[in-house]
């Protein structure tokens, strides 16, 4: 069992107006007096955020020695090219039982807490070695200024490599924050093993946008040199990984298989894994443990030619290392999951035949800046790596040098594409950059597809799981999961929407309207919101009149809507209620979003409607003590406010209390 530290927090006992029902409950007050608001927490949010806890310099806090620049400047510089580092590896053993403040909130609940400073970080990302949660516990980590916000990660998160990785926030001084029910504390397992310090600017995914700085000459996507090759653009993902070296980003791609079953291989460089554990032999020490750190970014590119920047929030954790070969610089990877609907992936078609492709295409995040194209129109040689005389050893395909942009640290692993749009190969590494015409290797598919003869060292097996013998096969797109509460396009044809009960939906095609309806059955607090990886939502609430009563645009997580009807007048009286949500503008579709529906009944015994039965509660019954007629203290309805309704109110007392 974690040790916690009890923090007990004193409520005044308030004076009744009448002393003699004052007598009667004092000790029914005793019994309550740690007992705190009805309101439900928002289970997306910090539960510090929300709850009556110990003030933040009270909470531990744990800083790293800090990275020696001038060690990790000279390592960069015999490095060279390659993965893109931006991050210096901390090593840590930190649980809740060795570091860290706990207490014990009113309810009982269990709060631990640790702040970790590594000052002059530009960001920082954490790697759990341990990751256990039980139904109750939730885990954040949160900027200390409440600015960005990672989490809640809870049983859903759990992997079967039992590990959690984090993606950047930009700050140095970040909390980890676990809450968990008593009885199940003893089941929960945190371990942080690594604190990657970031010493270059990548911004966080969860701020809405990230600047890169790649060499000027790079183009991006959204220029016309990308339209023949839309398809392929949703296939190519910036990506990082940790190792002892610290954090770096690669570029890596979605691929198809002959099963065309959506499997979501993700091929990429074999050097970017063999150097993130900082050895560079070709041979991948732990590379389970590696591909367990993949964080992959999604669509993070600018939406138009000139644009600088693009978000870096549509990302997805986890990955198992399939196969791997270092001759042809091939890795290959199965993300934890599959991409949600709204990062709208596309699988790459590939080509293992023989023949060097007569010009190619590869996209990539150079620096891990915003997706690029970059374009050869001359033939490619096949040759081994870093050399010119062709064949060699017929492990690589050599661009000569660049028509249109040129790669960089980052860009490695990312794909090459031939005329017909499929995947011929991987960046293995090369010379060329902006201020020069020298050429690029890739590592070789045809190679790549028996590799060194085994499962673990070729691509055919994975990629061909049916035993086809294809040479070629086409891309094709991710299979959408269908709304299944349409069609819902207006009130009349609104689908039911229970309490605690999300509803998968989707905003598609553009302009449409989805609809719910719901129940109330006695007065309830109630929230409504809307939340998905992205999107931009509007959210109406009407009466079942269709009066509106409510409207809410961005009070959600990042764009999406929130609707709060509260202890007082803005509870929702019994009754049928309706939703509207739609895309804000009505220029663009949703893929996937949730709707969620919690309703709070109130007590009958709340004679306040401050959503607590206490002892404003009974000086409400006190002041109509043996009043008969229509009043508030007539709890059980019996026409007076009498002994039933003081032996009512108590029972609500003790529920609320125990």
């Amino acid at each position: 069992m974690f040790a916690w530290r009890p923090v007990v927090w004193p409520r005044p006992l308030k004076v009744l107006a009448r002393p003699i029902i004052a007598r009667l409950f004092y000790r029914l007050a005793v019994l309550i007096l740690a007992a705190g608001s009805t309101t439900a927490d928002n289970p997306r949010m910090p539960l510090a955020s929300q709850r009556r806890v110990q003030a933040f310099d009270r909470v531990e806090q744990f800083a790293p020695w800090p990275p020696d620049m001038e060690e990790v400047r000279r390592q960069d510089r015999q490095r060279g090219g390659g993965p893109h580092r931006f991050a210096v590896r901390r090593p840590v053993d930190i649980t809740p039982d060795n570091y860290g403040t706990w207490e014990r909130l009113e309810d009982g609940t269990l709060l631990w807490r640790l702040q970790v400073t590594s000052p002059e970080a530009v960001s920082l990302n954490l790697g759990f070695s341990e990751f256990f949660m039980p139904p109750s516990a939730r885990c954040f980590v949160y900027s200390v200024d409440g600015r960005s916000t990672l989490g809640p990660f809870t049983q859903a998160h759990h992997r079967p490599h039992g590990r959690l990785f984090t993606p950047i926030l930009a700050t140095d001084d970040v909390v980890i924050e676990l809450s968990v029910n008593e009885t199940e504390a003893a089941q929960v397992r945190l371990r942080l093993e690594a604190i990657n310090h970031g010493y270059r600017d990548i911004e966080p995914p969860l701020k809405d946008y990230a600047d890169g700085a790649s060499g000027a000459c790079n183009v991006n996507v959204a220029c016309t040199e990308g339209d023949p090759w839309r398809d392929q653009i949703r296939a190519v993902a910036m990506y990082q990984i940790s190792g002892s070296l610290g954090s770096i980003t690669c570029t890596g791609t979605l691929v198809n298989n002959t099963a065309e079953d959506g499997k979501p291989y993700f091929l990429t460089g074999y050097h970017c894994f063999d150097e993130v554990d900082g050895l560079s032999d070709c041979t991948i020490a732990g590379a389970s443990a590696i591909a367990a750190s993949l964080i992959v970014y999604w669509k993070y590119q600018a939406g138009t030619c000139s644009g600088t920047s693009g978000s870096m929030k549509l990302y997805q954790a986890g990955g198992a290392y399939r196969a791997g070969y270092c001759d042809s610089d091939f890795a290959l990877l199965e993300l934890d999951a599959a991409p949600v609907s709204a990062a709208d992936v596309f699988f790459a078609g590939w080509d293992r035949g023989s023949a060097a492709p007569g010009s190619a295409v590869a996209i990539h995040h150079p620096s891990g800046d915003i997706k690029k194209i970059s374009v050869e129109q001359h033939p490619l040689t096949v040759t081994s790596f870093g050399e010119k005389s062709s064949p060699g050893d017929g492990t690589h395909l050599r661009v000569a040098d660049w028509d249109v942009g040129t790669t960089e640290s980052g860009s490695s692993g990312c794909p090459l594409f031939n005329p017909a749009g499929r995947l011929v190969g991987q960046l293995h590494g090369g010379d060329a950059a902006c201020t020069n015409n020298l050429p690029d290797w890739f590592g070789r598919f045809y190679k790549s597809w028996s590799g060194g003869g085994t499962a673990a060292t070729r691509l055919r097996d994975w990629l061909d799981p049916r035993n086809s013998g294809v040479s070629a096969l086409d891309g094709k797109n991710a299979d959408l999961a269908t709304d299944a509460y349409e069609p819902d396009n207006s009130f009349a044809a609104a689908a039911t929407l229970e309490p605690g009960v999300p509803q998968s939906r989707s905003i598609l095609p553009v302009g449409d309207v989805d609809w719910a309806r719901f129940t109330v059955d006695a007065v309830s607090e109630a929230v409504i919101e809307t939340a998905g990886p992205d999107g931009d939502t509007r959210m109406w609430l009407y009466d079942e009149n269709l009066v509106q009563i409510a409207f809410d645009d961005d009070s959600g997580s990042h764009r999406f809507s929130r609707i709060e009807r509260l202890c007082g007048r803005d509870a929702l009286m019994p009754g049928t209620y309706y939703v509207k949500v739609d895309e804000y503008g009505g220029n663009d579709e949703i893929a996937a979003y949730e709707l969620r529906l919690d309703l709070t009944p109130f007590s009958a015994a709340d004679l306040t409607g401050d959503c607590r039965v206490d002892l404003g509660d009974l000086s409400v019954l006190a002041a109509q003590w043996l009043v008969c007629g229509r009043m508030t203290g007539d709890i059980d309805d019996d026409g007076c406010v009498n002994a039933g309704d003081l032996l009512e109110l108590a029972g609500r007392w003790l529920d609320a209390a125990l």
